[in-house]
């Protein structure tokens, strides 16, 4: 039986909406949707490539990754589920005390209106989208950061569909899972559907530039807080004062810094699982696309080897953060050399912003493609960065905007199941 991997790059602006499925025997045998969201300025082109995508797709959907809760990654979820069954929406997950930190990192006051998704990330989403996820009894799966397990990150068969059900939640973490289905995925969770396997990563905290010496101490002083509070301005600025004394960075001018941001996001990886021979179907090129390099480039002639062995894989990456050799070292042990070295396509880290970036990243990762789903005309961000942009240039660079989009057909060779 033939397998075949079909992926799609939205034209959505600033923000990011991807599609895929794995093809047995010409017909769809699993799809799933990374991310669907952009900024308002761009929020008719999102629905537009929703309609899109949805003609593409007129089947139900098994898997929906949503890397992080910003905007211009969720903003048109609600719009994409109605009248579709999804069997899985996966998002990351971090206890209540990490995911304080998180926001203090992203100086989030407990007023803003992204504040309540880090103390309720699932009563947040049903705020988004309640009557849908309740008409369609999605699963929803919570992705633990990736620490304490054994790497390379390996899909376990007798996982299957089973999940954690007896899973209890810390404090006010969540509300009742009694309500709703949601599970707590095991750590380093990943499936495998006709040969092809879909690994996620979650960054740990512990990544972080600066930390507490102490992390147990730490923990049991935010979490006094957390146990006999609901939560106030003044409760925050306790947690901050914690967090401030362990965390904060001082700039050489005396001004507070810190730049771990987007700490929460979730990577997925997709490709197959054993070495097979592939090729670029003639009859799925990609369509209207935008190259930095100033010239269109025909998708054929891309040739990328990995051992003799055409790169076939995809790594998505959301807002996530690679700023340091280390971050990247990390992310390669839990993947692997292997997955790592057979990456296809790169979704480029945030847009391209040169803060989730370090130079020499791009050779690293060698991509025969980089996807840069961006608007550089968009606010002051001016994404994808210049220096961003430069390095990736022997890999491919494309940009997705509001005019562009990219579509690719890999097809495998050989026994895909192995």
């Amino acid at each position: 039986m033939s397998i075949a991997l079909q992926c799609e790059f939205w034209a959505v602006g600033q923000g990011l909406f991807s599609s895929g499925k794995v093809l047995s025997g010409g017909n769809t045998a699993f799809s799933w949707v990374y991310d669907c969201g952009s900024v308002k300025k761009s929020r008719s082109n999102l629905m537009n490539s929703i309609k899109q995508m949805r003609s593409c797709y007129p089947d139900n959907i098994d898997l929906v990754v949503l890397s992080h809760f910003d905007e211009d990654h969720i903003s048109g979820v609600a719009e994409l589920l109605k009248n579709k069954q999804v069997k899985y929406l996966v998002i990351p997950y971090f206890p209540l005390w990490k995911r304080l930190i998180l926001a203090l990192e992203q100086n989030i006051s407990v007023n803003h209106k992204l504040f309540s998704f880090y103390l309720n990330p699932i009563g947040y989403l049903y705020q988004q989208c309640e009557d849908i996820l309740k008409e369609n009894k999605i699963n929803i799966l919570l992705l633990q950061e990736v620490d304490d397990i054994d790497f390379p990150i390996t899909y376990k068969k007798e996982w299957g569909d089973n999940f954690d059900k007896k899973t209890e939640f810390l404090y006010k973490d969540i509300i009742s899972p009694d309500l709703y289905p949601v599970e707590l995925l095991p750590k380093g969770w990943g499936l495998v559907k006709e040969g092809i396997e879909f690994i996620l990563y979650n960054a740990p905290l512990f990544e972080l530039k600066k930390q507490p010496q102490n992390w147990d101490k730490f923990r049991e002083n935010i979490e006094k807080i957390i146990n006999s509070t609901n939560y106030n301005q003044q409760d925050i600025e306790n947690i901050k004062a914690i967090y401030d004394a362990e965390f904060t960075r001082i700039r050489n001018k005396g001004k507070k810094n810190s730049e771990d941001r987007n700490m929460i996001s979730t990577f997925l990886y997709i490709g197959p699982v054993s070495e097979v021979f592939a090729t670029l179907k003639n009859s799925e090129n990609i369509n209207n696309i935008s190259v930095y390099e100033q010239r269109k480039i025909n998708i054929e002639c891309v040739i990328c080897q990995n051992e003799g062995v055409m790169k076939n894989a995809i790594l998505y990456t959301g807002d996530g953060y690679l700023k340091t050799s280390e971050q990247f070292s990390y992310l390669q042990k839990a993947l692997g050399d292997k997955r790592i070295g057979n990456i296809f396509c790169f979704q480029a880290l945030h847009h391209g912003s040169h803060n989730n970036w370090h130079e020499g990243l791009a050779q690293k990762i060698s991509p025969c493609l980089t996807v840069f789903s961006a608007d550089p005309d968009y606010g002051n961000y001016k994404h994808p960065s210049s220096q961003v942009v430069k390095d990736f240039l022997p890999y491919s660079p494309i940009l997705v905007n509001q005019n562009s989009y990219l579509r690719f057909k890999i097809q495998y060779y050989g026994d895909i199941n192995k």
